[in-house]
């Protein structure tokens, strides 16, 4: 047997190049404790600048500013990706500190004298550490792309990050991503076209300072804490914006109310209170993006159904909107009955009165897609009103007895999901009866959470044979489900005589393609095997028509109560299975 040592040496320098460049996008690892490795290793690692163009450092460790004047001396005059770390390590009860203000001070003062070569900088520390990090770097960041400025928690004011551009240095694009602090900027923020901020604690006036200073901006997520009653912004203009997201936030009505996006494409607004004030800001708001395509309002509280707010706004049309989601409970319902959306291709509405569903659903001619989750105010009377004419694709999930109201000529996606909080619901029809008067070609079906006998599942797979792709998550049914949906040739007479002869296979659901199993615990992975094996596309020379090979996507963990040996479970990766987990009985252990 070789000798290990020859074994690292007889790889060519230009096949370690690469596994090293590829290894090197991980933060887990060192390259220079594998310089110490052998001598070979040693001399393409440190031969090759851009092995140390990325400098990693890590406060809880010695001699952070020896490493940094080392890799900064090794990457010669490549351009460079900085990024400092505070792994927190603990000693009996007491955190260790090891690292001293000195330190620090020595450390930014290494760094500050390659500020001109840097495209990226991230540090996630204390405020404390990182204030005295960043405001030793004051200079000249003519290369910069990126940075992400994390605290373990918020700080007390704005951190001021003292990175500039030189006056003729032009336009380029800035992402910047703070947590636990509002950053503040030179003249850098003219360069800024993505913020991410996240600081519940933050104060509001010091956010709109940011904004104002970054008026470039295209894409921006806002998460700030409670309004400031006593401060009301003036207008902030952001001719360029195109995505705005703001995440928990009180009081919307104070962010929305000052900003002004006229080119704003996307709106999103997600965890936040829906009260009058903030139907009046997203009601005002939205008439002054003209081209406004998706917008997603989520309250925090859409599963309380409350009460509809009393409104008086006159009505609004949105032509541009495409994509409209709104959880939000009968406090959405106000703006909801005032605005129309005559562009919609994607409806999800949870939590809505039916009335607004019918309105906002039958209004456009080109819906596409609908998800309806829990919808509530459904009439007693039951019968097919609700034309959708281009729907394609159907979500419903707990009111599955809105789908007597609908007509949908064309679909071809049905996803069914139950909800524990439904379970003892009596639906006033089954989707047998929905399925039955259309005349669509349904090409995809997936059930969720569904008690249903494998008698009922049959009757499915018996009346659709156009289905391509099937998934069955947390349901009932067992092995003889998919024993429906095994291949079987049919013999004749000749075939049983050794004369070849011409046939068809035959089986349920024919064009099946894809299927999901996950979480069906009565299911067994043998189960599995046997239908994977007869889908798996294999001709033989009296067979004209097989059906195709099946990728399948499985959680085996609740089939056969997680008992999978690896001898099943390398079959049926081979027949083209996938698992989305490795099963919980197969890890830590050997085949």
């Amino acid at each position: 047997m070789p000798s290990y040592s020859f074994i690292q040496t007889r790889l060519p320098p230009d096949i370690l190049f690469e596994i090293f460049g590829i290894s090197q996008s991980s933060d887990k690892t060192d390259l220079s404790c594998l310089a110490h490795v052998c001598q070979s290793w040693r001399s393409v690692i440190h031969e090759h600048p851009s092995f140390w163009s990325t400098i990693r450092l890590n406060l809880r460790k010695r001699d952070q500013a020896a490493k940094a004047a080392l890799w900064l001396d090794r990457a010669g005059d490549r351009l460079l990706t900085i990024k400092i770390k505070d792994t927190i390590l603990y000693d009996g009860r007491k955190r260790d500190k090891r690292i001293s203000e000195a330190s620090l001070v020595h450390l930014g003062i290494i760094l500050r004298a390659s500020m001109d070569r840097w495209t990226s900088f991230v540090v996630k520390t204390s405020p404390s550490k990182a204030n005295i990090i960043v405001r030793l770097c004051s200079g000249f960041t003519p290369k910069l792309t990126s940075i992400r400025i994390i605290l373990d928690s918020d700080a007390a004011g704005p951190l001021f990050v003292p990175f500039s551009l030189p006056s003729d240095h032009g336009m380029s694009r800035i992402a910047v991503v703070t947590a636990g602090c509002v950053p503040s900027f030179w003249s850098l923020g003219q360069n800024v076209t993505d913020l991410n901020l996240s600081c519940p604690s933050a104060s509001i006036r010091d956010m709109f300072d940011l904004l104002r200073a970054c008026p470039n901006l295209v894409r921006c997520v806002l998460s700030v804490g409670d309004p400031d009653p006593e401060y009301w912004p003036s207008n902030v203009q952001l001719q360029h914006l195109l995505e705005l997201k703001i995440l928990r936030s009180s009081d919307v009505n104070q962010v929305l109310s000052a900003l002004q996006a006229l080119q704003l494409r996307d709106l999103s607004v997600h965890h936040f209170r829906w009260d009058e004030a903030a139907s009046e800001a997203l009601w005002s708001f939205s008439q002054g993006c003209a081209h406004l395509k998706n917008i997603s309002l989520l309250d925090e509280s859409w599963g309380d159904e409350g009460i509809e707010i009393e409104w008086t706004e006159t009505s609004i049309t949105l032509g541009s909107v495409a994509h409209l989601t709104v959880h939000g409970g009968l406090a959405a319902s106000s703006l909801l009955r005032t605005t129309s959306f005559p562009s919609l291709e994607n409806l999800d509405l949870q939590n809505i009165p039916f009335g607004i569903l019918h309105n906002h659903a039958s209004l456009p001619t080109d819906l596409k897609e609908i998800s309806l989750f829990h919808i509530i105010d459904i009439p007693n009377v039951h019968a097919p009103t609700l034309l959708l004419p281009s729907v394609t694709t159907l979500r419903i999930k707990g009111t599955l007895e809105v789908l007597d109201f609908l007509i949908t000529p064309r679909l071809e996606s049905l996803a069914l999901l139950c909800d524990d909080e439904f379970e003892e619901r009596q639906l006033y029809s089954s989707p047998r009866q929905f399925i039955e008067r259309q005349q669509f070609t349904l090409r995809a079906l997936s059930f969720t959470d569904w008690d249903v006998s494998d008698e009922e599942m049959a009757w499915y797979l018996r009346n659709i044979p156009s289905l391509k792709e099937l998934g069955l998550t947390d349901c009932s049914v067992s092995d003889a489900t998919l024993g429906t949906l095994v291949v079987s040739t049919p013999t004749s007479p000749d075939v049983e005589q050794g004369i070849s002869a011409s046939t068809d296979v035959a089986c349920l659901l024919p064009e099946l393609t894809a299927i999901t199993l996950v979480n069906n615990p009565h299911i067994t992975s043998q189960a599995v095997i046997e239908f994977l094996k007869s889908r798996d596309g294999t001709r033989t020379s009296n067979i004209t028509r097989s059906p195709p090979r099946v990728k399948a996507e499985i959680d085996i963990d609740h089939i056969s109560n997680g008992k999978v040996t690896w001898a099943e479970y390398r079959t049926i990766q081979s027949y083209g299975g996938v698992f989305l987990d490795m099963p919980r009985a197969l890890r830590g252990t050997r085949e």
